[in-house]
């Protein structure tokens, strides 16, 4: 009962960032191996490893290059 209670939140996490402007999800990939970072994990503990590992490894979305010179003909 306490796995599906774990798995359950852990979904709610997952949706709560998919749900986050990209800024916000920038700000949080931001925080990768920063002292901030790192005394959230210390907090969060190592049931919540895998969230941050999925969180940390969602590519940010890449805006498309704007075109110059020749190449805007």
């Amino acid at each position: 009962m306490e796995e599906d209670s774990l798995a359950e939140y852990k979904s709610t996490l997952m949706s709560r960032y998919d749900g986050l402007e990209d800024a916000e999800k920038a700000t949080l990939r931001g925080l990768n191996g920063t002292a901030e970072g790192m005394v959230l994990e210390k907090i969060l503990g190592p049931e919540m490893e895998d969230v941050g590992i999925m969180l940390a490894s969602k590519p940010a979305p890449m805006a498309m290059p704007k075109r110059r010179g020749l190449a805007t003909r």
